[in-house]
C-alpha cells in the first residue's frame, strides 16, 4: 500500500487560492482602475502578509505563461513583458523589506 500523502496545510491552501485569484485578475484586467484597486488592496495588507504572498503570486503568475522549450528567452519576455511588469507592480510594495525567494523548489 503506498504511503499516504500529507494533506496540505491551511496556510498553503489559502496562499495558493489567493495567489491564483490575484494572478488571474491581473492577467484579465481590462482597465487601469482594476489594477489600481488591487494595488490599494495590497497596500492595506500587513508587511509580513505581502512578503509571504509575493512568492505565491509570482509563482502563480508564471503558471499562466505558456513556456515552450524551443522558444528563446527573449521571445518569451517580449510576449509576456506587460503581464510580468503589471504583476510585479502590484505585488511589490514600498513597505516590503525582505523578498529573497528561491523559485527553484
Amino acid at each position: 500500500m503506498p504511503p499516504c500523502r500529507q494533506p496540505k496545510s491551511l496556510f498553503d491552501l489559502a496562499c495558493s487560492e489567493i495567489s491564483i485569484y490575484v494572478a488571474k485578475t491581473i492577467r484579465e484586467a481590462d482597465s487601469e482602475e482594476k489594477l489600481s484597486n488591487l494595488y490599494k488592496f495590497f497596500q492595506s495588507m500587513p508587511r509580513l502578509v505581502i512578503e509571504t504572498l509575493y512568492y505565491w503570486v509570482v509563482r502563480s503568475g508564471f503558471l499562466f505563461i505558456k513556456i515552450e522549450t524551443d522558444v528563446n528567452d527573449q521571445v518569451l519576455l517580449d510576449d509576456h513583458c506587460d503581464f510580468i511588469s503589471r504583476m510585479l507592480r502590484i505585488i511589490l510594495q514600498p513597505n516590503m523589506r525582505n523578498i529573497e525567494q528561491n523559485f527553484t523548489t
